[in-house]
Order: structure tokens, then sequence, then C-alpha cells
């Protein structure tokens, strides 16, 4: 079958394409790059048959990436959705409407691929962080402001405090104003991931796109992923 997963994230969006069951490629892109693929893609043959997506944007967005798809590939497509449970894993949320479908989507894939006790850490516009104990259950997670957010922030409250972009190497502690906020804010984030790796006995799995920033910080063992949300929709899909 000729399937298309779409991950549609705060700031971009990642897709996936199958081919003959065969994966042909993965993307990432504006929502203007992929209206520009769908163009291109619609003119390819096969033709695609199936569409899934994660999608966290609003209602609005969400209709306008539906019509969208119908309009280019001539396919009505399917929204992921959060569920109770999915396998071996439980959702720990009262509503789970609450939960974004994002988060549980790289839920699913993480525990698919490490199994239980695990950490997921997504490192996007937000940062989600999201807890699944050594019996499976989801116990719930905690939500940040990311760190582009958090340096946009910072700058916008403080009059000498400048506009911050990423630096590559980062003195501790800070010995210029730049480089005390920028690791003030990256240094905060891996402190809370290994106090709680630490308390709750949990291995971190890393995914978004500030991953290696995070990464390179953090003393304990931990293991990064690429697409875990599109990972996801292919394992919501067997």
């Amino acid at each position: 079958m000729n399937r298309l997963f779409v991950d549609v994230g705060n700031s971009k969006l990642k897709w996936r394409l199958y081919i003959a069951g065969s994966r042909k490629h993965d993307k990432c892109g504006s929502h203007e790059e992929f209206c520009a693929y769908l163009g291109e893609v619609s003119l390819e043959k096969p033709v695609i048959e199936s569409v899934k997506i994660s999608c966290v944007k609003n209602n609005e967005t969400t209709r306008a990436i539906s019509d969208l798809i119908v309009a280019k590939l001539d396919v009505a497509p399917r929204f992921a959705k959060v569920s109770q449970s999915f396998g071996k894993v439980r959702c720990g949320y009262k509503n789970i409407d609450e939960l974004g479908v994002d988060r549980w989507l790289a839920i699913i894939s993480a525990v698919d691929k490490y199994g239980k006790g695990i950490l997921i850490v997504d490192l996007g516009t937000a940062i989600t962080l999201d807890l699944v104990d050594s019996e499976f259950q989801h116990l719930g997670g905690f939500i940040l402001p990311g760190i582009k957010i958090s340096l946009q922030a910072l700058s916008s409250c403080a009059d000498k405090i400048p506009l911050i972009s990423e630096i590559d190497n980062i003195a501790f502690p800070g010995n210029s104003t730049r480089i005390g906020v920028f690791g003030g804010i990256v240094n905060s984030v891996v402190a809370f991931i290994e106090s709680l790796s630490d308390k709750y006995q949990l291995y971190p799995v890393l995914t978004g796109g500030d991953k290696l920033q995070i990464s390179a910080r953090l003393s304990i063992k931990h293991s990064l992923e690429e697409n875990l949300v599109l990972d996801g929709l292919e394992i919501d899909e067997t």
C-alpha cells in the first residue's frame, strides 16, 4: 500500500512516504514546503491510498490541512487520537482529550522500542516530559517552554538582555550575559531531566529539534530518536 504519514507540529511538519510497502523517504519542512511536496506527489504514480496525521494545531488549521490533502491527493486523511491504552501502556491523564496526540504517539513509539521505565523528552517549541513506569503506566508529565521561547521571553521582559541565538560553547558558570542566559536555560532543562530520571529510575529518550543541545550536556545514559511521532503513527496504524 502507498501510505503517507504526517506529523504537524507547532513550528514545522514532518512526513514519511511509503510506496508499495517500502519506506521511500522522511522529510521535514514548513507548511509551504509541504504544500509544494503534495503538488509534486499528486503528479506522480502510483497514487497515495492512505494518509494518517498527527496534528497539534487548532481546528481551523487541522481542517485546512485535511482540505489540502483531499484536494491534492483525492484521499480523506485520518487523524490519530489519544486512547485510554495502547498495547501494554496505559494513559495517565484523567481526561485523555487533554493529552497532546503527539505526546501519546511518542510514548507508544518509545515503549515499543525501549520497553518500560522510560522518560520521553520532546525538545521542540515546547518541552514535554512523559513518564512511563516499570508497569507500563504513563504517570503523566510536564510541559515547559522550549529553549528558543525561553530566550525570547527573557529578552522581551528585560531591556538589557539581548535576543540570544544558539551558542556552541557554554562556559559554566557563564562568563558573559549571553552565555549566562543561554547556559542557565539549557542547564535547567538538563538538571530537570536528570532529576526526574534519578527520582523515578527512568531511562531518558530524547527527541525534537533541540535534542542535541541537551544530549551534549547530560551526564547520564540516554538515547536519541529522530521521529518518534512518525514512528508512533505507524505503530498506531497496525
